[in-house]
């Protein structure tokens, strides 16, 4: 039996055999290494901090927007839709 710390166990949906496709999934254990899961987790956090990064020039981009045109930028956001 592989030692606690080093193998940790996932849930995948393994459906690619199965005769009837409108039956529901059928789950199979996949265990992996802690060094594939701290890519996995890695890769996560990278993301994560894409998203952080693009929501932050967002941001920036409304408030220079804000700040040089306020009125029309406050027209076009209280029209009714």
């Amino acid at each position: 039996m592989p030692n606690a710390t080093s193998k940790l166990r996932g849930i995948g949906n393994v459906n690619s055999n199965a005769p009837n496709k409108s039956a529901p999934a059928q789950k199979q254990q996949v265990e992996f290494d802690l060094d594939e899961a701290n890519k996995i987790a890695n890769a996560i956090v990278m993301q994560i901090n894409l998203m952080a990064g693009q929501l932050f020039e967002l941001h920036n981009n409304l408030y220079k927007l804000l700040y040089y045109k306020p009125r029309r930028v406050y027209k076009f956001l209280s029209r009714e839709y």
